[in-house]
């Protein structure tokens, strides 16, 4: 399986509104699922430290 490039995860992704909001994500490959979650009980600012200025 290729790489998938930002213009590749354009066109694959898909949404779905949940109570919580929309969500975005995208169906790749095959096998058990696996399910990453970006901003659960941290966020942006959490790296914000190891970055230099």
């Amino acid at each position: 399986m290729k790489p998938m490039t930002p213009s590749d995860f354009e066109a694959q992704r898909k949404f779905i509104d949940t109570p919580s909001g929309r969500i975005a994500y995208v169906e790749q490959g095959r096998g058990p699922v696996a399910l990453f979650v970006h901003g659960v009980l941290v966020n942006g600012s959490c790296g914000a430290i190891n970055w230099p200025s």
